[in-house]
């Protein structure tokens, strides 16, 4: 069993990480199972079931995450219930999974797990945070020490500068910290992909519910000098009839000629008609440090099934 949690509220990129981690093992030929938060799920009833299945539900009863999780992993299998631990029960009683990733586990400590992965966002310093609601911390930095590697998420998207990350090594000299660069190079609507360097001169308009907008908003605009605006949702948002308007006036204010949202988002939204097609950020995670001691610890866990 694999976790992959954090130490703050919301941004880090657990979703991106934990779809990457099991399109791994699923390369590998092992059957995995994940664990999602389940968070934003308007219905409770318990889910198990492969991301087939689950992508034909309603987004009502998935929430955001486990519906990009389930349409980008049609083959793995998930579970949400009333804890973890009972989702990691139901997964090995039903499918007998090779390999079950805790999404969100750092801080379920009770459930045992082989590797605990901890997501730290590269351009949040934690050294300037404090615990919430003061801040966006769930617990101290100290906490770090628990963790059997570190993910320093979105790596590229830090501003020259920062030093919080030379500091996390000094700090924990014995943890493996892996940079991880998070790449969007293209949009996607339906089939049709497009290339971001091939509309970096027309005018686009970017909107995004994510934990980290600004972060995103400034590496968009590195590639597209002609982003002309932008709007910021709260983080899982679920887009009621006010937030649609909001986008249709900057639509109509901009007069952008490519909108551009995330995937997470998309899903949300890609039924509604804003009277042009709605592209999403093709993601692809890219490991660019400790690279062969990540990928020997994934595959030590493959090999002792």
């Amino acid at each position: 069993m694999l976790s992959v949690g954090n130490l703050t509220v919301g941004g880090t990129g657990k979703t991106p990480v934990t779809i990457f981690l099991a399109d791994y093992y699923v390369g590998k030929g092992k059957k995995v199972g994940i664990v999602p938060s389940g968070y934003g799920r308007l219905v409770k009833t318990n889910i198990c079931a492969t991301g087939s299945e689950i992508s034909q539900k309603d987004i009502t009863e998935t929430g955001d995450e486990l519906m990009e999780m389930a349409e980008s992993l049609p083959k793995v299998y998930f579970s949400v219930a009333k804890s973890k631990t009972s989702a990691a029960e139901l997964l090995e009683k039903k499918y007998q999974v090779d390999i079950i990733i805790v999404d969100d586990g750092f801080q379920h400590r009770k459930l045992y797990r082989s590797l605990d992965i901890l997501l730290i966002d590269a351009g949040l310093d934690l050294r300037k945070e404090s615990i919430f609601p003061l801040g966006r911390l769930r617990e101290n930095i100290s906490a770090a020490n628990r963790a059997d590697m570190i993910f320093l998420t979105k790596a590229n998207f830090i501003k020259s500068g920062n030093d919080f990350s030379k500091w996390l090594r000094r700090q924990f000299p014995n943890k493996p910290i892996a940079d991880i660069h998070f790449i969007n190079n293209s949009l996607v609507y339906g089939k049709d992909e497009i290339e971001l360097n091939s509309i970096s001169s027309q005018s686009c308009y970017l909107f995004a519910g994510i934990g980290n907008f600004d972060g995103l908003r400034n590496h968009i605009k590195q590639i597209l000098p002609n982003l002309k605006g932008w709007r910021q949702f709260s983080d899982h948002c679920r887009y009621n009839q006010s937030d649609i308007d909001q986008i249709k006036n900057d639509l109509e204010k901009y007069q952008p000629e490519y909108i551009i949202t995330t995937y997470k988002d998309y899903t949300k939204l890609k039924s509604y008609d804003f009277g042009q097609q709605i592209y999403y950020l093709k993601l692809r995670l890219k490991l660019v440090q400790e690279t062969k001691t990540v990928f020997d610890k994934l595959d030590h866990i493959a090999e002792n099934i």
